[in-house]
């Protein structure tokens, strides 16, 4: 938060997934690697000088053929403009 502003810190928003697909279905094709799933997102923030920022990730999801909490991950991957920061 900006020193002396009263505007709350984090304001979070969600978007619906872009399929039709039943969740289970959708898992199944993922790990299959017959669709991908990408996060795309962005977070502005002020450093402890009061400097405004703003840093952009694209991230993609590799997973393995069935669940594993040690090897699936989330990548930086994409254009550039898509993962950097001012």
């Amino acid at each position: 938060m900006q020193p002396g502003s009263t505007k709350a810190q984090t304001e979070w928003f969600t978007a619906p997934l872009e399929t039709e697909l039943a969740y289970e279905e959708m898992e199944a094709k993922h790990r299959r690697k017959e669709l991908v799933l990408y996060a795309y997102g962005y977070a502005k923030y002020f450093d402890i000088f009061g400097r405004p920022h703003e840093t952009r990730f694209g991230m993609f999801y590799d997973s393995q053929p069935s669940m594993s909490m040690e090897l699936d991950q989330w990548v930086a991957e994409g254009p550039l403009e898509y993962n950097r920061s001012s």
